[in-house]
């Protein structure tokens, strides 16, 4: 390692291209330049990492959205993933949690999530990757109950969908049933 003096009171220490990671330390002691008496000593501390490890990437996850209050099982593809990564969807980790290799995790993301556009977080044990805005939480729709009623033997049409409100996208039947009668 090499200091120079750039001006009075800074240094600039210069490690060799082949520094090993770690944590270091510069230990500087003055003495006055006239008297040649001890003045004082400082020492500095400083991390250089170790630049071979590769962080986490994160391509996508799928699904990428679902509505509140859903534990929702997921698919994150990638790359890096270390067994015993951990993933985090909103800050909160996703449960369940499988490293299947080296580019797929699965798990579940948490129904405590509220409404809203989350970023997607993996972490090996020297650093992270992030999926800026990767997974959307919808508000869940407001479907209410219809009913209707006529003679025997003929035809009602309900409008099942006019009472019912979903704000994230348009509603669909997807099916129909009798109620019990009594």
């Amino acid at each position: 390692m090499t200091g120079t003096a750039d001006e009075p009171y800074q240094w600039v220490f210069t490690l060799p291209v082949t520094g090993t990671a770690g944590l270091w330390g510069v230990t500087l002691t003055v003495y006055d330049a006239t008297t040649g008496a001890f003045q004082d000593t400082q020492t500095v501390s400083f991390a250089v990492p170790d630049l071979s490890v590769v962080l986490p990437t994160i391509a996508s996850i799928t699904p990428d959205n679902d509505y509140e209050t859903q534990a929702t099982a997921v698919t994150i593809q990638g790359t890096n993933f270390d067994s015993g990564a951990t993933c985090t969807v909103g800050g909160l980790s996703l449960g369940n949690a499988n490293v299947v290799d080296n580019n797929t995790i699965t798990g579940n993301v948490s129904a405590a999530l509220t409404p809203g556009v989350y970023d997607v977080v993996c972490a090996n044990a020297f650093g992270s990757g992030a999926l800026s805005a990767g997974f959307t939480v919808k508000d869940a729709p407001d479907a209410n109950d219809d009913a209707a009623t006529t003679n025997e033997d003929t035809a009602v049409t309900i409008d099942a969908l006019s009472n019912d409100l979903d704000t994230d996208s348009s509603l669909t039947i997807t099916a129909v049933g009798l109620a019990g009668s009594g």
